[in-house]
């Protein structure tokens, strides 16, 4: 047997010698097997990873249920006079009294100022004596002219000059009145451009009355919002200069027609109908005009709770029924002091409200609420 064993091996290398290229084969076979071998192991583990499930972010969560709400347009503007008018010299004539103070309040008609009658009266005294005489002239020659000793031509003459010297009476009576300057309103005499003594030409400023009942309020709306806002809408106006809560009631009495053609936006005006605003408030202040618009659902939450998205916009993320965070742009309402109102976003929504910075619009999360946690941490405790 050692033999056959011994006398087959010199002719296995016999033939090998002959035929090395069947080492050749059989090695390639070897090293063939040897990477597939690794391939599929390359393969199986990736395999045996991906059955191994991802982890999931952990947030919190909270359920907000929308509440009617008033929506608001807040805009700013500044008081002023419901009328402003600036009274002038209507004559030549030197100042002789200022009849009232600057800032004193007057009545329609009061007088505010008095100036010289220089001459005026003793000029209406003499053409008051002219026209005596025109009358008297144009009497005769009317007679005369019926009876037919006078032509019709100095019966007109006698006639124009009556007529003249009446005119003139009634200048020299309405210049005289002009000396005498009155209020042509109800109002307040906010200045005096001139003192007593003074002389004040034609055209030149006297006084400057202004009307604060009711006292106005003039701001600028722009063209999204002025569809929105109608006349005799209700309003209410803050002050921004005083730090209180009271806001001063009114209503839209004017709306411009037209838009600025530099800033594209609409005036409006607002009467404000409260009386302490007359007492307590001064024209030229700047304030915070409020006007309600329509009424929609909407959440409250804390400013905390706004992310931004990958583009960079403003919004509130929240999860669905499947425990899929969505990403919703936010639709401010109305803001406030602890929080702002968000529209359209359903009568019930469950918002992040821990965690939010960690999630991205459409990953799947462990969503538990402050409850839960709360519940998760008795539970160790007593453990």
């Amino acid at each position: 047997m050692e033999s056959q064993q011994s006398a087959s091996q010199p002719s296995l290398r016999k033939h090998l010698s002959e035929k090395p290229y069947y080492i050749a084969i059989a090695l390639s076979v070897l090293l063939l097997l040897w990477i597939f071998s690794g391939t599929l192991g390359a393969q199986q583990a990736p395999a045996a990873k991906q059955k191994k499930a991802p982890k999931l972010a952990k947030v919190q969560v909270a359920e907000y249920i929308a509440k009617p709400i008033q929506n608001t347009l807040t805009v700013y503007g500044k008081t002023q006079p419901d009328r402003i008018a600036t009274l002038n010299a209507e004559v030549r004539a030197q100042v002789v009294n200022r009849l009232v103070q600057e800032g004193q309040t007057v009545k329609k008609g009061q007088p505010i100022l008095q100036l010289a009658l220089n001459d005026l009266e003793q000029q209406l005294a003499s053409a008051e004596a002219l026209l005596e005489q025109r009358k008297i002239e144009y009497k005769g020659a009317k007679r005369l002219n019926t009876e037919g000793y006078q032509q019709e031509s100095l019966l007109a003459q006698a006639k124009a000059n009556l007529v003249s010297a009446e005119a003139h009476i009634s200048q020299l009576k309405l210049d005289i009145s002009k000396t005498t300057i009155i209020a042509p309103f109800s109002g307040v005499i906010n200045e005096f451009h001139v003192e007593q003594g003074d002389y004040a030409s034609m055209g030149d400023p006297l006084a400057v009355i202004v009307d604060l009942t009711p006292l106005i309020v003039e701001a600028d709306v722009t063209e999204n919002h002025i569809q929105s806002i109608q006349l005799q809408q209700d309003a209410s106006v803050r002050i921004a200069s005083k730090q209180q809560e009271k806001a001063y009631a009114g209503s839209i009495r004017y709306i411009s027609q037209l838009a600025n053609k530099d800033t594209n936006t609409f005036k409006l005006e607002v009467a404000l109908s409260d009386i302490e605003a007359t007492k307590h408030l001064k024209a030229g202040v700047s304030s915070e005009l409020i006007l309600p618009l329509e009424t929609t659902n909407a959440i409250k939450v804390t400013p905390a709770l706004l992310s931004l998205d990958e583009k960079g916009n403003i919004g509130i993320k929240t999860v669905n029924h499947e425990d899929i965070v969505e990403f919703h742009p936010v639709d401010i309402v109305k803001t406030e002091a602890d929080g702002v109102w968000l529209a359209n976003l359903g009568d019930v929504v469950t918002v992040i409200t821990r965690g939010q910075g960690f999630v991205r619009d459409g990953d799947k999360v462990i969503a538990v609420t402050e409850a839960d946690e709360e519940n998760a941490d008795l539970t160790s405790n007593k453990e």
